[in-house]
């Protein structure tokens, strides 16, 4: 591993141990003869604090002059601080570049100047880092655990069902075309007749969370071509 910690998992614990951290450079602030440094990655951010007198002043300017965004892995020691994130910094003896990011940026990740959606689309890798984007991967991925572990837990099973189909499986619903070696195939709008077909079979719980497909305009935000479903069959049911 090229990390012991994540920014955001640094504890109490760790004050007085040597640690190492990977994430992008947020943040400089120079103050002469010491700088704070803002490291950030997918779980939180980690302050780290350089004196010049300890570095040395080769090491201080080049550490300093490292553009925002870059990919850096910093080694050192974590100290208690009321002031910095989390009651910790980090202490460098080491920082190495692992990518450095080309100026000036497209777009700002924690800047609060708003950007515009094509400028967006085309960096989407910086646009990723921006915590409010990343929060609805973790919205997401926080519904659908909970959706895995209630259904689990009631006695369902998760299937897979396929996504490529020989022809319509559902009347009243546009279909996507998509050339299957040397004949027409459609994507699945729904694997409802796969969950049938699994109830007359004997499992009677299963249940899907994948993506179905129509071939619907956009004219209503209740029209989708694309989206995930959560689908549910059971048996020895009457309501």
């Amino acid at each position: 591993m090229m990390l012991t910690r994540r920014c955001g998992e640094l504890s109490e614990a760790d004050d007085g141990t040597e640690q190492v951290l990977c994430g992008w450079l947020q943040e400089t602030r120079n103050l002469g003869g010491i700088a704070f440094l803002q490291l950030r990655d997918s779980t939180g951010v980690a302050q780290l604090l350089l004196r010049k007198k300890d570095i040395g002043d080769a090491n201080f300017r080049a550490w300093t002059a490292i553009a925002r965004e870059s990919t850096v892995r910093v080694a050192g020691e974590v100290k208690a601080n009321a002031e910095a994130p989390n009651g910790l910094e980090l202490v460098p003896t080491e920082l190495e570049v692992l990518n450095a990011a080309t100026t000036p940026l497209p777009l700002g990740v924690v800047d609060r100047i708003e950007s515009e959606i094509d400028t967006r689309l085309n960096a989407r890798y910086l646009d990723l880092r921006r915590p409010e984007v990343a929060a609805h991967f973790r919205i997401r991925a926080a519904i659908s655990g909970a959706v895995h572990e209630h259904l689990r837990r009631e006695g369902f099973l998760e299937v897979q069902t396929p996504k490529i189909i020989a022809s319509a499986t559902e009347g009243g619903t546009a279909l996507f075309p998509v050339q299957y070696f040397d004949r027409k195939a459609y994507l699945a709008q729904s694997p409802q007749l796969y969950k049938q077909v699994l109830m007359s079979g004997g499992l009677d719980r299963v249940y899907e969370v994948g993506p179905a497909f129509r071939a619907e305009e956009h004219n209503t935000p209740r029209h989708l071509n694309e989206f995930i479903s959560i689908d549910i069959e059971m048996s020895w049911a009457d309501d």
